[in-house]
């Protein structure tokens, strides 16, 4: 995925912009707020590229699974991340994507999609990009840093370039 910048014009852009105080309030601790913030962002991305309306979609879907509300991930996911994340067609983008949301199967206790969607989709597309390694140990740091502060700051399609 592309730089913030590249991805979304100017930082006056209001996507931008949201996407920048969804992280703030997380670090914060403020997931209520992160929440709220990116949920009002949703119906101003439906008309929007794949590319351009992903960030926010993605960091709402983490945020639902973090609250407690995974199947409302998933289904978010199944509506609209999903579909952005194989229209941008980058194998890594789509890797990340694809194993977050086998996360949030888990979460709502649907472990035999989770474990398909690893095997038959996630982990080949995080090959294919040369990202399985990295993937694998940021989830790894993101179960201890959840373990001990109740929420982890969410992965990123782009593996932290942003």
């Amino acid at each position: 995925m592309l730089p913030r910048a590249q991805r979304s014009g100017t930082p006056s852009d209001p996507l931008v912009a949201a996407e920048q105080l969804i992280d703030c309030l997380i670090d914060a601790g403020r997931v209520g707020e992160a929440l709220a913030v990116g949920q009002a962002m949703l119906p101003s991305t439906e008309a929007l590229p794949p590319r351009t309306r992903l960030p926010v979609e993605w960091r709402v879907g983490y945020l639902l699974a973090a609250a407690g509300e995974p199947e409302r991930a998933v289904a978010l996911a199944e509506e609209r991340i999903l579909l952005a994340a194989r229209a941008v067609d980058e194998p890594g983008t789509l890797g990340v994507v694809l194993a977050a949301v086998g996360e949030w199967l888990v979460r709502a206790g649907r472990l035999d999609e989770a474990l398909r969607l690893w095997g038959d989709e996630a982990i080949p597309a995080l090959r294919a990009a040369g990202r399985l390694r990295e993937v694998a140990a940021t989830q790894a740091q993101r179960a201890r840093l959840g373990a001990s502060s109740g929420l982890a700051a969410p992965p990123t399609p782009s593996g932290g370039l942003e």
